[in-house]
C-alpha cells in the first residue's frame, strides 16, 4: 500500500509525541513528515507539503482555532481527522467533512479505527492499494495485526466481533461487525446475515437446497438469510468460482 503522508498540528508536544507513537507502533502505512504547533506553522507547513492526510487539534492558542485553519485551507484536498479535549467542537467538526473527530485523551484503538476509514476514502478516490493485507484488530487488551487471508468469518457478538481464523482460533474484537464489513468491502467477504460476515474464498461449497447455506473449507456451516440470497449468488458468479449444489 502507497504511504499516507501525514502531518500534526497540535500546540502541546506531549499531545503530538502521543500520536506520533500511537501512528509509528500501530499504523505502518502512515508516514509523518512534519508537525506544527500553531496556525501559523501549521498553514506553512501544509503549504510547503504534498500530503494526504492532516491531524489537527482545535485550540491552537493565541485566540485561533483548528477551524481557522480549515477556513483557510478549505479549496485544498486534503483528509482531516480532528483531535480534541472537548466534545462540544465535534457536531462543528462534522460540518467541515472531516474524516473524524477523537477525543482526547486519545487511544491507540480509536487512532487505528480512524486511520482506516481515511485509507477507505483514498481508496475509494483511487490513491491507495485497496488490497488491505494486515488488519489491525483491537481487543480489551491488546492488538493484532493478523492477515485478512486468513479469517474465515467474522460474528456479531453484541457490540463486539468474533473474528474465526483457519488455525481454528479465534479472537473478539471491539469493533462491531458493521465496522468490519465497510473495512472489508474491497475483499471477497459478504455479509450473508445479520450476525456473519464470511470470506468467501473459505467457502467450499453453496447448498441451496437444504435451508441454503454455505459449508466453509473449516467444516462450519453458515445460513445465508433469505433477503441476501440474490445477491450472494450474483456475487459468487461474478467473483468466484465456487460449486453450488
Amino acid at each position: 500500500m502507497d504511504s499516507i503522508d501525514t502531518i500534526i498540528i497540535d500546540d502541546q508536544r506531549k499531545n503530538i509525541e502521543l500520536l506520533r507513537f500511537f501512528l509509528t507502533k500501530f499504523c505502518p502505512d502512515i508516514n509523518i513528515v512534519g508537525v506544527a504547533h500553531s496556525y501559523k506553522e501549521g498553514v506553512k507547513l501544509i503549504k510547503e507539503t504534498n500530503i494526504h492526510l492532516v491531524f489537527l487539534d482545535i485550540e491552537l492558542g493565541s485566540g485561533v482555532t483548528g477551524f481557522d485553519l480549515l477556513d483557510t485551507l478549505k479549496m485544498i484536498d486534503i483528509k482531516v481527522i480532528v483531535i480534541s479535549a472537548y466534545s462540544k467542537y465535534a457536531m462543528k467538526a462534522i460540518k467541515y467533512n472531516v474524516v473524524d473527530f477523537l477525543l482526547k485523551p486519545l487511544s491507540s484503538e480509536e487512532v487505528i479505527k480512524s486511520v482506516n476509514k481515511v485509507k477507505l476514502r483514498l481508496s475509494d478516490e483511487g490513491y491507495v492499494n485497496n488490497s488491505l493485507e494486515v488488519l489491525a484488530i483491537g481487543t480489551l487488551r491488546d492488538i493484532f495485526f493478523l492477515t485478512v487471508s486468513d479469517i474465515i468469518y467474522l460474528r456479531a457478538e453484541g457490540k463486539y466481533t468474533r473474528i474465526k481464523f483457519d488455525d481454528g482460533s479465534s479472537i473478539i474484537s471491539t469493533q462491531n461487525l458493521m465496522e468490519y464489513e465497510d473495512i472489508l468491502k474491497h475483499h471477497a467477504f459478504f455479509r450473508v446475515h445479520k450476525t456473519f460476515l464470511i470470506n468467501v474464498d473459505k467457502i467450499e461449497r453453496v447448498n441451496k437446497k437444504d435451508g441454503f447455506y454455505c459449508k466453509m473449507k473449516n467444516g462450519e456451516v453458515i445460513g445465508v438469510a433469505r433477503r441476501k440470497r440474490d445477491a450472494f449468488i450474483q456475487y459468487v458468479f461474478l467473483k468466484k468460482n465456487i460449486r453450488l449444489k
